[in-house]
């Protein structure tokens, strides 16, 4: 392809792309309209139906885990947990470089939360600072794989049993990731994950608590259907339709609808995944030999589902970058600015913007480009020529 560099699109100069390519199209196709179409006629659209059942028992099977709970949202998957896991106060580390639910949850049931800073180039948390974060208050840590990228978990389950803490992974954007060979959801105490429409598994707002622990999932059942025995009741033989009070709890059961998308949806996940996976390293062919940027990567004991694609831009304002690449035709953008420097959290320890350097960096320097499995090759080229002729401009 030839790339005209003589003038940015910003500048008056001609795009690379006369309409605007998105940044994320969910992936949904006639199997999960077929799918929800079905559900709804059926009449049986309530929480917790019969497609939520099979949903999370298909899913449990997928990840090899015993319990999986269809919530609502990530969000709503991470509170449960810390509902069930009776937490009521001390601490909770997370990542500073995440999005405010991680920290929501621990918060949320009346504990606080320390950041700690992260990688730079996987923007995970920083597991060489976590023990040194560990007080007498600490009771877990919140680690998170950003971009679908596994964290560290067996290092940090390693602190953990060390201090006789509990992991909660917030495995929102990995749906799919393998963590040395085995499906991410399997390693922590309970991990939790997003069906969030920007995600690899899509039902437009959705979530989903895992674990293996035989008490933990009795508690969230509980917690989950607004503090009832509801669910045990109704799947007990000779069950006459009484169900208890037991608990606190809150709605997050999910509705059979959107039950039915999330099953349609995981039994194309992994190829969904395996074209991400390809798109992923056309562009990092394509894109190996610009100057001024990072390339993502992929560490040895992980294999990414590719949940973002975000390079890192060097020497320049990746503002300025992004608006450029905008104007060629390419929707781009930076993400999370780090808890740190957001309000609710900076008054908490009276943190300074410098506090956490390598966030700061990430914050300053991470841009997001297209990634889904709609993605044409000639969208990728055109991804390609745009990012190139725009950091040759940049580094003339």
């Amino acid at each position: 392809m030839t790339i005209d560099t003589k003038t940015l699109a910003l500048k008056g100069g001609h795009p690379i792309r006369e309409t605007r390519l998105p940044l994320n199209s969910p992936y949904l196709d006639d199997e999960d309209e077929r799918s929800v179409s079905s559900t709804i006629r059926s009449g049986w659209i309530v929480g917790d139906g019969p497609k939520c059942k099979e949903f999370e028992e298909a899913f449990a099977e997928y990840l090899g885990v015993k319990y999986a709970l269809l919530t609502t949202s990530c969000t709503s998957a991470l509170h449960l947990a810390f509902l069930a896991l009776g937490f009521s106060d001390g601490q909770a580390i997370i990542p500073d470089y995440t999005f405010t639910s991680t920290g929501l949850a621990p918060l949320l049931t009346g504990m606080t939360v320390k950041l700690c800073d992260v990688e730079f180039d996987t923007a995970n948390i920083d597991t060489h600072l976590i023990e040194s974060l560990i007080t007498d208050k600490t009771r877990a840590i919140v680690p998170v794989d950003y971009a679908g990228h596994p964290c560290h978990i067996d290092k940090i389950n390693a602190l953990a049993k060390k201090h006789n803490l509990v992991v909660v992974h917030d495995s929102a954007q990995s749906c799919g990731s393998k963590f040395q060979g085995k499906y991410v959801g399997r390693q922590a105490l309970v991990s939790c994950f997003s069906f969030h429409a920007t995600k690899n598994l899509v039902t437009g707002e959705g979530g989903c608590m895992v674990t293996n622990d035989e008490e933990l999932a009795r508690k969230a059942y509980i917690i989950r259907d607004k503090g009832t025995n509801k669910r045990e009741k109704l799947l007990a033989k000779g069950n006459i339709g009484y169900f208890e009070y037991q608990s606190i709890g809150n709605s997050y059961v999910q509705s059979n609808i959107l039950g039915a998308l999330a099953l349609s949806q995981l039994k194309k996940l992994d190829r969904m995944n395996a074209i991400r996976r390809q798109h992923a390293e056309y562009l990092n062919e394509g894109l190996k030999h610009v100057d001024g940027i990072q390339l993502p990567i992929v560490k040895e004991y992980a294999e990414s589902n590719w949940a973002i694609y975000a390079i890192r831009v060097m020497g320049a304002s990746v503002i300025e970058v992004r608006d450029a690449i905008r104007a060629e035709g390419i929707e781009c953008n930076t993400h999370y600015h780090p808890l740190h420097i957001n309000a609710y959290y900076r008054a908490m320890a009276n943190y300074q913007e410098n506090d956490f350097p390598v966030s700061n960096q990430v914050y300053q320097s991470l841009l997001r480009l297209p990634m889904y499995p709609q993605l044409t090759h000639t969208d990728l080229d055109e991804t390609i020529a745009a990012v190139t002729k725009v950091m040759q401009a940049f580094h003339q």
